[in-house]
């Protein structure tokens, strides 16, 4: 799933690795596990989606030029190839933290292919992903997997009980987070991302219920919602050197409203389909941490009008969307055809017997 520690749980793999103890633990203290975690460790190149046009961070896909050397490559930096054949500066190896490894482009992928099949002794790949299923067969299989679940709420509840949050409110933030810490630290945190992410569940609630006139309106407050969401997740990291934040303050403030949507629909995607999800665990159980869900109702209610079949072709709908997205579809069409194609699954059970007969006669032709 998305945001649940992966990159963190990475850095602190890397770190232990790194660290100047040697014990095979990270300590945290020292200067390696101090650079490791802030980011700022030589041997530790992390491999993100950057921008196409200047080579700086914000893009949406990991391309080619990142991987292997290209001529007119808009970024000055090393690509990973050359960067592996390099002793290391501080450590015992290199350590290439690839996320989110999904992003890889297929040219990409196919270049990281050939440097994993012959790595060089010191390196090591940590390959980041919520989607594995994306990535090349032959990429995969010459990785060790290591599997992340949702994490349990009683969990999640400690850590926000340790943050100084009132047990009623990690209760319910534990549940609306879905087994994602990630998720339920910046609830807690950022106001103006859980009023959000309650827009969007509005909107997931009503679908099932909507006319076609109804729903294109619902569209357009999904948009709204996504740019929102945007600026929510736009906030710089705490590592951030300043100028960068200002030449990221910069990009965003000059990007079109599509860019801006491209940016922030995975994560709109992410309430979306963990909102139907909830809803089929509704079709089939009341108890559980369903039951502190405060749209439990709301959730029961699609369940039936939808069923399971129809939940799960939502939330197929919502994932070929990302995809589009990311293929760079127009971003306008994108959630015209996932507002009817969710109305069409959600209301699945409700179609006239007349509809039905006239839809297949009509596919017969």
């Amino acid at each position: 799933p998305e945001q649940v520690r992966k990159t963190t749980v990475a850095r602190v793999l890397v770190a232990a690795l790194l660290c100047d103890a040697g014990e095979g633990n990270a300590c945290g203290a020292c200067r390696s596990c101090r650079a490791v975690m802030r980011g700022q460790h030589p041997d530790v190149i992390e491999v993100v989606p950057r921008r196409q046009d200047d080579g700086s961070v914000g893009g949406t896909v990991i391309h080619i030029w990142q991987i292997a050397r290209r001529e007119k490559a808009p970024s000055p930096l090393r690509p990973l190839r050359e960067e592996v054949m390099l002793r290391p500066y501080w450590g015992p190896r290199k350590c290439f933290l690839i996320e989110p490894a999904h992003r890889l482009q297929h040219d990409a992928a196919n270049a990281l292919l050939k440097t994993l099949e012959e790595p060089a002794g010191s390196a090591l790949f940590v390959l980041v992903t919520a989607r594995p299923g994306t990535l090349p067969e032959t990429v995969r299989s010459r990785c060790q997997r290591v599997v992340f679940s949702a994490v349990p709420p009683s969990v999640i509840m400690s850590g926000l009980a340790r943050r100084g949050i009132a047990p009623a409110v990690a209760e319910r933030l534990a549940v609306e987070a879905g087994g994602r810490p990630g998720v339920a630290v910046r609830l807690a945190s950022d106001p103006t991302l859980a009023a959000t992410r309650n827009a969007v569940l509005e909107v997931a609630a009503q679908l099932h219920t909507a006319h076609l006139t109804a729903a294109l309106k619902l569209a357009e407050e999904l948009r709204t919602a996504t740019l929102r969401m945007a600026a929510c997740a736009a906030s710089p990291a705490p590592r951030e050197a300043n100028d960068a934040a200002e030449r990221s303050a910069k990009r965003r403030s000059e990007e079109s409203d599509a860019a801006t949507l491209r940016r922030g629909f995975p994560l709109v995607a992410v309430i979306l389909a963990e909102w139907f999800r909830d809803a089929a665990r509704a079709a089939h159980a009341v108890n559980g941490p369903l039951r502190a869900h405060p749209a439990a109702d709301a959730l029961r209610e699609q369940a039936h009008a939808a069923g399971t079949a129809g939940l799960l072709r939502a939330v197929r709908a919502v994932e070929r969307s990302v995809w589009f997205m990311e293929s760079n579809a127009n971003a306008d069409l994108v959630f015209d055809a996932l507002t009817v194609q969710l109305l069409t699954a959600l209301r699945g059970r409700e179609r006239p017997a007349a509809t039905r007969s006239t839809v297949g006669a009509s596919e017969e032709q």
